[in-house]
């Protein structure tokens, strides 16, 4: 017996999953059908991980060291699961870390769980980073998990 229902009939709105507070139900649920009965699975939350490069070296580097190591959960991505995401991937914008204040703010009304300082910030084949240390000082005291490095 054939279904007259498509698949496109069981299309979700964003809107119809919202828990109210503005967090997306899908954040802590997984939904799927099955023989057309929606079913709602209990999942981990997803680790949201962002990196702040130096924005003199982005003129050289592309970050391709950093997403292989990340997509190989390699290097300081090592501990991470296959429930981890790579959510953004910015520059400090140029001394001395302008954006970073304005930036982490975004970020953590967004969920993020952790900052990782790319390997060029701190690495002593690259332009030195002269305020590497306020804007360690700055992650911190947003109260978000701070790792130094990425792929070396």
């Amino acid at each position: 017996m054939t279904s007259s229902r498509q698949r496109s009939d069981y299309k979700l709105r964003s809107e119809d999953l919202s828990s109210g507070d503005d967090t997306p139900v899908f954040s802590y649920f997984q939904h799927s059908l099955k023989n057309g009965a929606g079913i709602i699975v209990d999942v981990e939350p997803v680790t949201k991980v962002a990196v702040i490069r130096c924005d003199i070296v982005s003129e050289a580097c592309p970050g391709v060291g950093c997403f292989m190591a990340f997509n190989k959960r390699s290097m300081h991505f090592k501990d991470y699961d296959e429930n981890t995401e790579m959510v953004a991937f910015f520059t400090c914008g140029g001394c001395s870390g302008r954006r970073i204040y304005r930036l982490l703010k975004s970020l953590k009304k967004r969920g993020v769980d952790v900052i990782h300082l790319s390997s060029c910030m701190q690495m002593e084949n690259y332009p030195k980073c002269p305020h590497i240390d306020e804007i360690k000082k700055t992650v911190e005291d947003a109260g978000i998990k701070l790792v130094e490095g990425t792929h070396h």
